[in-house]
């Protein structure tokens, strides 16, 4: 569903301060489908998860091999 309506109504402030070059990353045929993000760069932090559902999965939280994500996953 196209948000050309929906976003400026419900978040006038974030569709404000949108650039047009953000607004056409989010856009396919003139019409926004996302809503860009407004930082300058990207951060990923990595996985997070809640210790309190892990506590009883017998792991130790380690994450530094891909056979630390496959455990995870």
């Amino acid at each position: 569903m196209a948000l050309d309506d929906l976003w400026p109504q419900y978040a006038p402030e974030n569709y404000a301060n949108t650039s047009a070059i953000a607004l056409a990353e989010g856009s396919v045929d003139g019409h926004v489908y996302a809503i860009p993000t407004q930082w300058a760069t990207y951060r990923s932090l990595g996985p997070s998860y809640r210790k309190d559902i892990i506590a009883d999965a017998d792991w130790d939280g380690k994450m530094d091999t891909f056979e630390d994500i496959e455990e995870y996953l």
